[in-house]
């Protein structure tokens, strides 16, 4: 009877281990299904991916450059250079007569209206006079300027 029933056992371990098998062959067989897609769905993204990246160059190549050409620059600056040389060399005619004022081979006049004689001249006062900028030198660290740009009698500030 003994042997019966480990004769029994037996079979049931056989079946069930045969029965284990048989899932872990479905689960590999399943796993291996689920990859096989989970690559097919990758393969097909990079596809599109790629057929995207080459429409998007292809539209880039054909699409005019946001930038102008050379050409194109020169062509649409060249009313505006002339200008442009027009501009400068009027403020260097000016800059230079200014220049010459200042320096004393101009009008002395007109460099009068720019001092104010009753105002004690300092060191820097001076410098400023004979390069003929008192107007843009309106304040220094020697004083306050008025709305002329000649020094207020107040002194030094602090």
């Amino acid at each position: 009877m003994q042997q019966q029933h480990q004769a029994h056992l037996n079979e049931a371990t056989q079946a069930l281990k045969a029965e284990n098998e048989a899932q872990i062959a479905q689960l590999k067989h399943d796993y291996d299904a689920q990859l096989q897609a989970k690559d097919e769905r990758i393969a097909e993204r990079d596809a599109q991916l790629q057929a995207l990246n080459s429409a998007s160059e292809e539209a880039d190549s054909q699409e005019p450059s946001p930038f102008p050409s050379p050409e194109e620059l020169s062509a649409a600056t060249a009313p505006n250079a002339s200008e442009l040389d027009q501009d400068w060399a009027e403020f260097e005619s000016l800059f230079s007569d200014l220049a010459e004022e200042a320096m004393g081979t101009g009008d002395s006049e007109s460099l009068q209206t720019w001092v104010d004689p009753e105002v004690e001249a300092t060191d820097s006062d001076r410098d400023w006079q004979q390069l003929g900028l008192e107007e843009l030198g309106s304040s220094d660290s020697s004083g306050a300027s008025d709305e002329r740009g000649n020094r207020s009698e107040s002194g030094p500030t602090a």
